[in-house]
């Protein structure tokens, strides 16, 4: 470029760093050896232009998915618009649509670093946006390590941005730091007061159900629920009522309150038939087998097979009904497949729950060697989510 512009490298790191603006023919130049007609002359727009990057957060944290979409086409419908001052806030939307509608984490690696030379042209509140978006889309991709990082960056930048800290606490609570997921909602339940959202209200207390359940506060983590529950169904929100079904069914699973998993699973089923968890059917099925309604057990695991599952659960249901038939090393075979099966796709819940049921069926087997490296698997894995997630 600096070949074809007569102008040196310093001049182009400068005008990159925006330590030198070209003349209009100059930027005319430049816009035109990208294939635009010429450079918009935009800087009096801005402020607004800016002014609608929050609008689009703010859209985000209320979880109007479709109006941010729409408001987020409007920019990036106007090509023109990467030729302009507005190209840094340009690339920040591709961003922000290529994390929204989940694309590969290599995709939006490469728009952030297309983006890194221009950091010192974001708001502080914009470069928490980008930050946040980063992190959610390692957390998308698995990579906890990684996007807890850039979530702490990212409020570092902006410590109001009510969507920064909860979707840390996400995080967190996935990998059971629930000390630091309990002190992230903390800060999200202070900044709700400011945006008012009732849908983050509904996602940041059945987080919270959630940590009280896997601390053992089941009563606690049940009542919360409930209650959600309960209000979701006077709001008629049937988006809020899946979740909490779902969420429900995992937390009475838990509790080895099988007759509810049972109640709450077939429910979440009957409402959402067309988008079923599969985990839904792990649940009823466990929870026939441990109730000893073996026929039931048997006609869910017969109608399951018509199903797509999830892989680790492909493994995880013969393995029960090899274990209702006594074939414990069947039983233990199809388990410790579903365990790979969890490590490939870091399930951390899973690896946790199989673990557990590999010692039980090595119990069974009365193979101490196979209890005791499943014990120091299981052992190592909680010290290890422990030690390696703690905020620096």
């Amino acid at each position: 470029m600096g070949n074809a512009l007569f102008l040196s490298y310093s001049t182009i790191r400068r005008i990159e760093n925006g330590e030198y603006l070209p003349e209009k023919n100059e930027r005319d130049h430049i816009a035109r050896l990208f294939g635009y007609d010429s450079f918009l002359e935009n800087q009096f727009q801005i402020e607004e232009y800016n002014r609608q990057v929050l609008i689009i957060r703010q859209e985000q944290t209320f979880r109007n998915d479709q109006r941010l979409l729409e408001k987020i086409h409007s920019f990036l419908n106007v090509k023109a618009l990467k030729a302009s001052y507005f190209f840094p806030q340009y690339v920040l939307l591709q961003i922000y649509k290529s994390v929204m509608d989940s694309k590969e984490l290599s995709f939006v690696l490469r728009s952030f670093e297309e983006m890194l030379p221009y950091l010192h042209c974001f708001s502080e509140e914009q470069k928490a946006i980008i930050y946040d978006l980063i992190g959610s889309a390692y957390l998308n991709d698995h990579q906890f390590a990684q996007s807890i990082t850039y979530f702490q960056k990212a409020a570092r930048h902006n410590d109001t941005d009510l969507l920064v800290h909860m979707h840390a606490a996400m995080v967190y609570q996935y990998l059971k730091c629930d000390h630091e997921c309990l002190n992230k909602l903390d800060i999200c339940k202070q900044l709700l007061f400011q945006c008012g959202s009732v849908y983050r209200m509904f996602q940041i207390s059945q987080i919270e159900a959630l940590v009280r359940a896997e601390r053992g506060e089941l009563k606690i983590a049940k009542t919360i629920l409930l209650n959600l529950y309960k209000e979701a169904k006077r709001l008629k929100d049937d988006y809020l009522i899946d979740n909490l079904l779902n969420n429900l069914a995992y937390v009475f699973f838990i509790s080895e309150d099988y007759l509810n998993a049972i109640l709450y699973s077939k429910e979440a089923i009957r409402k959402n038939y067309k988008h079923i968890d599969s985990v839904l059917y792990l649940y009823i099925v466990y929870s026939y087998f441990k109730t000893g309604q073996l026929d039931e057990m048997n006609k869910v695991i017969e109608n399951c097979k018509q199903e797509l599952l999830e892989k680790h659960i492909r493994f995880l249901i013969p393995g029960i009904e090899a274990w209702s038939k006594k074939n414990y090393r069947q039983a233990e075979e199809k388990f410790y497949i579903a365990y790979c099966e969890s490590e490939l796709r870091k399930e951390i819940d899973w690896k946790v729950w199989i673990l557990n049921r590999l010692i039980e069926l090595n119990c069974l087997l009365e193979d101490v060697e196979r209890i005791l490296y499943y014990s120091n698997v299981l052992y190592s894995l909680n010290c290890g989510i422990q030690e390696d997630f703690i905020e620096k």
